[in-house]
């Protein structure tokens, strides 16, 4: 093993990582300080990549979205790999969401009303007029 890899993973040994843990971590590009972070949050190597790396979540952040969101995304698990499709359906859904300004419980229930995450702007719009999820649902697929 080189010089080089040996010093990187030892950013994952000083973290508390067996070497086993931090080969893991390692491969999913996700960084010794920042690694202990999200596994404290619960987060296994690949699943924090998909919601740290590619998706901006912060770990403190990421696990009331990701169980708002997950089982509702459950039909994007398709393809070879579908643990990956999930986290990344239920990450970009979480994003949407969020970048409207819900938060995860709230966003699982305008979702689960009917609104998509790419219409959780809309759905902002409405609820911010005072309409309930169902409501501003009914109002929304009249075009108001």
């Amino acid at each position: 093993m080189s010089t080089n890899r040996n010093h990187y993973l030892s950013e994952y040994t000083a973290q508390g990582f067996s070497r086993e843990e931090a080969e893991g971590w390692f491969h999913a590009w996700v960084k010794g300080p920042e690694a202990r972070r999200w596994r404290d949050a619960g987060f296994e190597p690949e699943e924090a990549h998909v919601w740290g790396v590619d998706g901006g979540f912060e770990p403190e952040e990421a696990p009331p979205w990701r169980e708002a969101l997950t089982m509702l995304m459950a039909h994007e698990a398709v393809g070879p790999h579908p643990e990956w499709s999930l986290w990344r359906a239920a990450n970009a859904a979480a994003a949407h969401w969020r970048d409207a300004g819900f938060k995860p419980q709230e966003a699982g229930t305008w979702q689960t009303a009917g609104f998509s995450p790419k219409e959780a702007g809309a759905a902002a719009r409405l609820r911010a007029t005072g309409l309930g999820p169902d409501e501003a649902h009914a109002a929304y697929i009249q075009g108001v």
